[in-house]
């Protein structure tokens, strides 16, 4: 025979008295099989001829030979199905429980009385007058006094318990706790007001401004509503300017041997060349380049470098530093149609800046001389503000 954990018996074996209890006499029963009269079985007695049972519930049932009356139900009937015998046993029966009161409050057990959190065991008479062993964990909740921060929107309120609030203050009030006892909540209410900004925005040609769930691509004032950090309406005007992008078209001569240089990249051969640049905006700029390099007769490289040319594009004034100082310098500025609009002679030492005045907004080709050598050539621009 064989219990298993949920409280079926199984059997296989010798069953011509019907000792297995499957309702049914065999020689022999070569598989295991369930008894199926029998269930909340909690042990079993095997013998050779005949088999007994105790259920859960304390009832004892026997099957199989019962000639000498073996089987005790007061006949000598053989038994295939399990029958009750007029007895039964008494197991003591295991139970914890996990409670958790009130402070001040208490838990029953049977005749015992529990208001202190700990372990407790008490024995108790169960079913069957079979004792109950009843193992309890008690937790006693403490009255609370806790604070929360709330903030809501100008025209909202905060709900605790049976109040609603709407105005900035602290606030008490006494709440059942999750089990049921009672507790003091402080509410520190913070009421957020609404919001009308604004704000001016620069884009270049081409892109776009996304305010919220609108998308802004033209110069112009717009005013959205949006939500604040804290989830109330705000209403924001956007000043929206857009920089155009340029397209310039420059054609330049330079001596063999000087190089020309667009942004960050230098020429010295002759050919079309196409630079994109970032204007003074930030936006990009598009810049043909028609270089032509004449054979070097008279002026001679001076190998000198450039420290810095900067800012490039600028609006007021270029800054030109050098590695080394010049002792009789000249300065030239070309227009795109390569005509000299700004010269300055004698220049000594070695940073040097050119003033915009009436520099109109556009190309400018810069080149820098000594004793009739070519030391820079670079490409600047100028824009307006």
């Amino acid at each position: 025979l064989f219990l298993k954990a949920d409280g079926t018996v199984w059997g296989c074996g010798r069953n011509q008295k019907g000792q297995l209890g499957l309702g049914v006499t065999s020689t022999t029963q070569q598989s295991v099989a369930q008894a199926p009269s029998l269930s909340n079985i909690i042990a079993i007695g095997a013998g050779t001829w005949h088999s007994m049972f105790v259920a859960k519930n304390g009832s004892i049932w026997a099957c199989g030979d019962n000639s000498e009356g073996e089987l005790g139900d007061g006949t000598t009937t053989d038994r295939i199905t399990p029958v009750q015998v007029s007895l039964s046993c008494c197991f003591p029966e295991y139970v914890s429980q996990d409670t958790t009161i009130c402070q001040g409050d208490s838990l029953q057990v049977g005749s015992f009385s529990h208001f202190q959190a700990g372990v407790y065991t008490d024995t108790l008479l169960g079913a069957y007058n079979c004792d109950s062993i009843v193992t309890t964990t008690l937790w006693v909740n403490p009255s609370y006094h806790d604070s929360t921060n709330v903030t809501i929107c100008e025209g909202d309120s905060v709900v605790v318990g049976t109040h609603a609030y709407f105005q900035s203050g602290i606030y008490n009030d006494t709440l059942p706790s999750v089990h049921f006892c009672d507790s003091i909540l402080t509410t520190i209410l913070q009421v957020t007001p609404s919001y009308n900004d604004s704000i001016s925005v620069t884009i270049c040609e081409g892109d776009s401004l996304v305010v919220g769930t609108h998308v802004y691509f033209q110069s112009g004032i717009y005013k959205d509503t949006l939500v604040t950090a804290h989830f109330c309406d705000s209403i924001l005007t956007t000043i929206l300017l857009l920089n155009p992008v340029y397209t310039d078209s420059l054609s330049l001569t330079i001596q063999q041997g000087d190089t020309l240089w667009v942004g960050a990249n230098g020429y010295y051969q002759t050919g079309m060349y196409q630079d994109s640049l970032l204007t003074v905006a930030g936006c990009d700029s598009v810049v043909y380049t028609d270089l032509t390099v004449l054979p070097n007769t008279d002026i001679i490289e001076a190998g000198l470098s450039v420290s810095r040319v900067f800012p490039n594009p600028f609006s007021n004034q270029l800054n030109i530093e050098l590695d080394r100082a010049l002792d009789n310098g000249r300065l030239v500025l070309y227009n795109s149609l390569g005509q000299i609009v700004r010269e300055e002679q004698g220049l000594k030492g070695t940073s040097f800046t050119l003033y915009r005045n009436q520099l109109k907004e556009g190309w400018y080709y810069l080149r820098m001389l000594e004793d009739n050598r070519s030391l820079i050539t670079r490409v600047v621009w100028v824009r307006d503000n």
